[in-house]
């Protein structure tokens, strides 16, 4: 049994787990599933809704971000089209720079 890192609960991962894990060459987890979910849930805003416009077709949505936020936020249906070319949003990597430093560039 391991002990969550921060929750200090008992957890097993298994067998499964622990084959994929080494199929990828990674570390088995520290934290219990329960601490890995709430950190890749801590990401998103699922709580507040807001209705804004589609930037691309004016068409009135249900938002995870408000219109006053500076992201580009479409409708479903139009991100699943091939009405927009995803690649104009593509950067070349700057090996000069830290990742994060361009990623948070990205979310901007």
């Amino acid at each position: 049994m391991k002990k969550c890192a921060v929750s200090t609960r008992q957890f097993e991962p298994s067998d499964a787990d622990k084959t994929f894990y080494q199929a990828l060459e990674v570390p088995e987890p520290t934290l219990c599933p329960e601490e890995r979910r709430r950190r890749r849930l801590a990401f998103r805003n699922e709580r507040s809704l807001h209705y804004r416009g589609c930037d691309a077709t004016g068409k009135r949505i249900l938002s995870l971000y408000g219109p006053d936020t500076p992201f580009v936020v479409v409708d479903n249906d139009y991100w699943w089209s091939d009405e927009w070319d995803g690649t104009e949003y593509a950067r070349d990597f700057d090996f000069n720079r830290t990742f994060f430093e361009q990623f948070e560039e990205l979310l901007q």
